[in-house]
């Protein structure tokens, strides 16, 4: 999801192959978004995406119940699949605030987020796998 070639891998396994059973994706993966978070997230150096692998991974996803199917058939960690969750949920939201132009408030919003979460499942251990 992150190496070198990722973003042409994965189009054409998608796209060309239809390779998303196989891949345990919903068949409406959002490619669009996909191709807008790992061209933003390009390294220059050695062309890798400079993003966890689940971070790709939920821009192919589009809600919580494809991320809940994808868990079930590839079995995540307990931190990969709350990082899928956080981004499904709040990425329209982050989208209007970005566009309102509030990303201090956004960010503010966001860490808050986190926090609840983490103390939620037990602490700071709750996040490493």
């Amino acid at each position: 999801m992150v190496g070198r070639f990722a973003l042409p891998v994965i189009r054409v396994m998608l796209e060309k192959c239809e390779l998303y059973d196989v891949l345990a994706l919903p068949e409406k993966s959002n490619i669009a978004e996909f191709q807008r978070v790992a061209e933003s997230n390009l390294q220059e150096d050695d062309g890798k995406l400079g993003i966890q692998p689940c971070t790709a991974l939920s821009a192919l996803l589009s809600s919580i119940e494809e991320v809940d199917k994808f868990h079930r058939r590839v079995k995540m960690s307990n931190a990969e699949r709350f990082l899928c969750d956080f981004i499904t949920t709040m990425r329209e939201e982050a989208r209007t605030k970005a566009v309102e132009g509030d990303e201090e408030e956004a960010l503010k919003l966001y860490k808050f987020y986190v926090l609840d979460k983490v103390y939620q499942r037990g602490g700071e251990s709750a996040l490493t796998p």
